[in-house]
């Protein structure tokens, strides 16, 4: 009795649309540094689909979370700026999306 080969599937998950509404509320200037906290909603859009030889199983939802996080910006020189947020922007049934960004801009 010999065994069979393993019958290929193919897993997708596709993040098809995500924008994020938030409010930034920052600190005044302390020396050199300025801390802010982010809050917000953020709706995500996703597709999946499971696909064997000869049947591919598909669906998609559309869903919002509460989105949130924290920022630093540094004042290096003049008017430029150095800064760093980190943001959960969405969290709900057991999908998370985060990030961080690095920045460097001026301010007129």
């Amino acid at each position: 009795m010999g065994l069979s080969p393993p019958i290929p599937v193919w897993n997708r998950l596709k993040l098809d649309s995500f924008f994020s509404g938030l409010i930034r509320v920052r600190t005044p200037w302390l020396t050199s540094f300025r801390v802010s906290g982010l809050l917000g909603i953020t709706k995500i859009s996703i597709s999946t689909e499971v696909s064997v030889p000869g049947f591919t199983l598909g669906g998609g939802a559309t869903d919002s979370s509460l989105s949130y996080g924290v920022g630093m910006d540094y004042l290096a020189t003049g008017n430029w700026l150095l800064g760093i947020e980190i943001m959960k922007y969405y969290d709900a049934d057991g999908v998370t999306l985060g990030g961080t960004t690095a920045t460097l801009s001026y301010e007129f």
